[in-house]
C-alpha cells in the first residue's frame, strides 16, 4: 500500500479508531503477503491540514503506541533455520476475527488474533493439539510485556474488541538463536 491512514479528528472514532484501523491494516496486509504498507503520515499536518499522523506534535498518538507495542512483541532479528509446526484451532462465530501465526528464529510461535469490530466484542477460544508448557498473552493496547501467563494449557479464551492480542507459545527442544 503506498498510502493509508485515518484522520484522528475528522474520521469517526478519534485516536482509538485510528489505532485499531492502522494496526489491523498492517496485520491484514502482511497476512495477504503485502511486503510494504506506508502510513500517511508521521506527524499531523506534515503533508496537509489533516490529522492522519502517528504523532500530534511530539506526543505519540494511540496508533503509534499500538504499532510500537506490536512490533516490539513480534520483533526478531535472526532468520528461521528450521520451521516448525503448531496445530491449533480457533473457535468463534464472528467473521470479523482474523489470525496470523508467526514463528521466531528461537522456535517460539506468536499467534496474532485480532478483531475488526467497530463496537462490542467477541470471545474466541483457541485450542492447541497438545497442552503447552506456558502461554504468554500480550495485548498491544496495554504494552509490550505479557499481561498474563497461563501454565500447562491446551486452550485459552480471549475477549477481543477492536485490536490485536498475541499468544506466545514457546517450543521446547528447538535450537535457540545466538
Amino acid at each position: 500500500t503506498t498510502e493509508t491512514g485515518w484522520d484522528s479528528l475528522s474520521d469517526p472514532g478519534g485516536e482509538a479508531a485510528q489505532a485499531a484501523v492502522l494496526s489491523n491494516t498492517y496485520l491484514a496486509q502482511f497476512k495477504r503477503g503485502w511486503r510494504y504498507t506506508f502510513i500517511y503520515e508521521l506527524k499531523d499536518e506534515e503533508g496537509g491540514p489533516g490529522h492522519q499522523g502517528l504523532f500530534a506534535g511530539d506526543r505519540p498518538k494511540t496508533a503509534a503506541v499500538y504499532i510500537h507495542n506490536m512490533t516490539a512483541i513480534l520483533a526478531d532479528d535472526a532468520p528461521l533455520s528450521h520451521p516448525g509446526r503448531l496445530a491449533f484451532t480457533i473457535r468463534t462465530g464472528a467473521r470479523t476475527v482474523h489470525d496470523l501465526l508467526l514463528e521466531k528464529s528461537n522456535g517460539e510461535f506468536d499467534l496474532v488474533i485480532w478483531n475488526e469490530r467497530r463496537t462490542g466484542s467477541d470471545t474466541v477460544s483457541v485450542h492447541f493439539a497438545e497442552p503447552q508448557p506456558v502461554l504468554e498473552i500480550f495485548d498491544i493496547a496495554e504494552g509490550s510485556a505479557p499481561r498474563q501467563q497461563v501454565p500447562h494449557a491446551a486452550q485459552i479464551a480471549l475477549r477481543l474488541t477492536d485490536h490485536a492480542f498475541i499468544i506466545r507459545i514457546p517450543q521446547q527442544g528447538h535450537p535457540s538463536s545466538p
